[in-house]
């Protein structure tokens, strides 16, 4: 029997369990460094909703990615990767 083939453009948790997922944001200033990283949530079951913090501090203008990452995986584990992009709902619509 052969091994399910993996699609190598998204994530593969492997048998991890658990899911780490963590905002890494870039400063919308002129030096666009990346601010430290956030931990966002813990997944431990498909199709089980996990609350994201309100107490973050998020920019209010900005990108960055969100990272999937499998929690002891395997050597097949791989993260998966989102863009994200940070609108002030202060600004009006």
């Amino acid at each position: 029997m052969s091994p399910p083939s993996i699609d190598r453009g998204l994530g593969f948790t492997g048998p991890a369990s658990t899911i780490f997922a963590t905002l890494r944001a870039i400063s919308p200033s002129a030096t666009a460094v990346a601010l430290a990283p956030l931990a966002l949530a813990v997944f431990s079951l498909y199709d089980v909703r996990v609350a994201i913090p309100t107490t973050l501090n998020l920019p209010c203008a900005g990108a960055g990615t969100v990272s999937f990452d499998p929690v002891q995986g395997g050597s097949t584990a791989r993260a998966s990767v989102t863009q994200v992009k940070f609108l002030s709902i202060a600004a009006g619509t």
